[in-house]
């Protein structure tokens, strides 16, 4: 029998289940289907960022379960520079403090957490709700109509079902099915790099987060997903002389026990992934909307993805709701006009930091634009037929000129200087609160170094701790049912638009906590804290949008 509901979900993962857990908390009814049996089995994404966080809290997630998955939240931190993982580092940034100087603009803290582990949790919270009906296994086959509002999903037994929905969200990945059908193109680069990804048990350096392996034996990057338990090893593949035929298992259990020297490793998973930097160009075809890596895929040079396919569900779900209610059509037209020009940015910028890191490289004396010269000669038909122990002792041979390269950078006092100065230039990526916290829907949006000025029609929200503890924030009065007036006293009836949807009036004056601190200002004016971050003058208003952007704002 066919199934009918408000909004169907294609796609499980993190994306998937942010919309899924954000259409429940406004009591809308919707089902997920996802192709999988479960969650992501390989580790992934590991970067969530404080707005990610702050939407989590606001869905009324666990947030104390939630922190508890950050396996490096007691440890320091250190993004690494060597040769192998054994070697002495040529250069290393101490990443646990970086965000210190950011801190008070959030509650929230930046955590390392797997996508395995969370998009797990995400799941158990999804499933709490009787709203949610969602489903493994469950394999979306195309549109079952021209209006878009019809889908065939192949059940886990092989048989076939019709679901149809008023709205589709499409969260299927960066392959996904529903942006090609749709015919919808991407724009950028569509392979960068290609990466063999070893999902390895075993046991990561004290403290190392990231570690870059130089050595061209290794010519990769290790993440560690879990300090003592799982380190992901992403090899860099120089096609076409190189192919994922040419690791085979025994070749990958061999490469990661000569790089975990002295351990007994196990490869648990083998992958390939190919490094992208493309938007699409349409986020939405008529009932359809891309969310996600169905609408953008970035770099990992900065951790924006999966944060940005957070963000893009929670700036759709709430127009679903008004839209719902009575809203103009206009609005669901909101979501690509305010959610491309931010993704774009994410996008230019974690390629611009991809390409950044190469001045590391160019600082300890080599040619990234060489790394694949031992590939390509081995790779030539003579050589290529010559027994393994042969080639690899003409690699060594090859890369020797490299070694000697790393050695000097480790020995000698002042070429040690100039890396380490090229490693601390890439600080900027590994904290970037510009882009959490300070994107602005509007124009202007893609412009600016800096986080958004407090309160301004657009932007996020500023945090404000409205209590004596730290943990609390002006966030905490915000509802994503319907909008919030902020204001100093008298308020208008009819503040501006909230499209139908609830409006909750908050006067700052009557809040007591932070009350105590009053100062004097110069004119002799009373100054609360509150008002003072959010620039209130008395019979100053500011309207709030469910997700936390300032919709509009009365200000002398």
């Amino acid at each position: 029998m066919d199934t009918q509901t408000p909004v169907l979900i294609i796609g499980g993962g993190p994306t998937g289940l942010t919309a899924s857990l954000l259409l429940s908390h406004l009591v809308i009814p919707h089902v997920l289907i996802e192709k999988r049996s479960g969650p992501i089995a390989a580790p992934a994404a590991h970067v969530i960022n404080r707005r990610t966080l702050e939407i989590f809290r606001q869905c009324g997630l666990p947030m104390a379960e939630i922190y508890a998955l950050d396996e490096h939240r007691e440890q320091r931190s250190v993004v690494r520079w060597s040769s192998d993982l054994a070697g002495p580092a040529v250069a290393q940034l101490d990443v646990s403090e970086l965000a210190e100087d950011s801190a008070a603009l959030s509650r929230e803290r930046l955590a390392n957490i797997s996508q395995y582990r969370l998009e797990a949790l995400l799941l158990e919270q999804a499933r709490q709700h009787d709203t949610a009906t969602v489903l493994h296994g469950h394999e979306w086959l195309g549109f079952a109509d021209d209006r878009l509002q019809r889908s065939q999903v192949r059940l886990p037994d092989g048989s076939t079902t019709t679901i149809g929905s008023t709205y589709v969200l499409a969260a299927d990945g960066a392959g996904s099915g529903v942006r090609s059908t749709l015919s919808i193109e991407q724009a950028g680069p569509s392979n960068l790099a290609t990466f063999l990804a070893l999902s390895v048990r075993a046991r990561a350096p004290e403290g190392v987060l990231l570690n870059w392996c130089l050595d061209p034996k290794y010519s990769g990057v290790t993440i560690t997903h879990h300090p003592s338990e799982l380190t992901v090893y992403m090899r860099q593949l120089y096609e076409p002389w190189e192919t994922p035929a040419d690791f085979d298992d025994a070749v990958c259990q061999q490469l990661v026990d000569d790089l975990f020297e002295g351990q007994t490793t196990e490869v648990l998973r083998k992958d390939v992934w190919r490094m992208t930097a493309q938007v699409a160009e349409r986020f939405r075809s008529g009932p359809v909307f891309l969310i996600g890596d169905a609408a953008h895929r970035f770099p990992p040079t900065g951790g924006l993805g999966l944060n940005s396919g957070v963000a893009d569900a929670h700036n759709l779900v709430w127009k679903i709701a008004a839209h719902l209610n009575g809203a103009a059509d206009e609005l669901l037209d909101t979501y690509e006009l305010e959610r491309k020009p931010v993704v774009q940015r994410n996008c230019d910028e974690s390629l611009r930091n991809f390409r950044k890191m190469d001045e590391v490289i160019r600082a300890i004396g080599l040619d990234p634009e060489q790394a694949s010269v031992p590939a390509r000669v081995l790779a030539s038909a003579p050589l290529r037929l010559l027994p393994r122990p042969f080639r690899s002792s003409l690699f060594k041979l090859i890369t020797l000129p490299v070694r000697r390269l790393l050695r000097r950078c480790t020995t000698s006092t002042t070429k040690q200087a100039a890396v380490q100065a090229a490693a601390d230039d890439q600080r900027g990526h590994f904290d970037m609160p510009q882009l959490e916290l300070g994107y602005v829907y509007g124009p202007g949006v893609a412009t600016g170094n800096g986080c958004a000025p407090a309160a301004m029609p657009g932007a996020r929200l500023p945090h404000v701790a409205i209590t004596d503890k730290t943990d609390s924030s002006l966030h905490d009065l915000l509802c994503y049912q319907g909008y919030t007036l902020l204001s100093t006293g008298a308020t208008p009836d009819e503040p501006a638009e909230t499209f139908g949807l609830p409006l909750k009036r908050i006067d700052l004056s009557s809040l007591g906590a932070l009350d105590e601190t009053i100062n004097e200002t110069i004119d002799g004016t009373i100054d609360k804290p509150i008002t003072r971050a959010l620039a209130l003058a008395p019979e100053d208003w500011i309207l709030v949008r469910p997700d936390g952007h300032v919709a509009a704002r009365k200000q002398h």
